[in-house]
């Protein structure tokens, strides 16, 4: 059994391989997205999702 669930990493980006997920407001680099938060691997910008 696998360690992790496989990702499908081609999935955010279009035809013309633009990138169309959400971006960083500080870095313009690409947001990871979890089940709590949208955080930035680069420069570790955070943004924490609402629950209700």
């Amino acid at each position: 059994m696998p360690k992790h669930a496989k990702v499908d990493v081609y999935s955010k980006y279009d035809e013309s391989g633009q990138f169309s997920g959400e971006r960083c407001p500080r870095c313009n680099a690409n947001f990871a997205n979890h089940t709590d938060r949208k955080i930035c691997g680069k420069c570790g910008y955070a943004e924490i999702k609402k629950t209700e």
